[in-house]
């Protein structure tokens, strides 16, 4: 039996043109920061990227462009008439108001362990939601950890 699955490379900017229309095949990537930690880790979950197929909702995982070239996978924060801001899972500050024009595609499911978990239920949106709505209590917890491992560092720098 053979496998009728083909692997295609696409370079991103044809892909956001395909997205752009409606016809973009989904693609899988690796995320190269920390910022949707600790859902998807860096180099090691991938995730695979759909072109949007209905309207943005609070907790979608999403593909964005920031301009010159930069595109980076967050959740959806808040949205209004035409504009969306946007926030990683391990971030502390979200991101800038951006125009929902911004948004190439949605992030449709990742793999750990090569268990695939879905992105776009109603489930995942639901946790992604309680996730930032313990936004402020994160924070501090972020803050706290960033300040404990600089002391550690130079506590044991300074004595070793």
């Amino acid at each position: 039996m053979t496998d009728c699955r083909q692997t295609y490379t696409i370079g991103i900017t044809e892909w956001c043109a395909l997205a752009a229309e409606g016809s973009a095949p989904p693609v899988t990537i690796f995320l190269e920061g920390n910022s949707m930690m600790p859902l998807i880790r860096r180099g090691k979950d991938p995730v695979t990227i759909a072109a949007l197929q209905r309207p943005l909702r609070i907790g979608d995982v999403v593909l964005i462009t920031t301009g010159a070239d930069r595109y980076v996978v967050h959740r959806v924060w808040k949205i209004n008439a035409a504009t969306i801001r946007t926030l990683g899972d391990n971030c502390v500050n979200p991101d800038p108001w951006i125009p929902q024009e911004c948004v190439l595609g949605q992030a449709i499911l990742y793999s750990r362990n090569n268990v695939k978990h879905r992105l776009d239920t109603t489930a995942a949106r639901l946790w992604g939601r309680a996730w930032m709505a313990v936004f402020p209590l994160r924070k501090c917890c972020i803050q706290l950890k960033s300040i404990v491992r600089r002391y550690y560092r130079k506590l044991f720098r300074s004595h070793g």
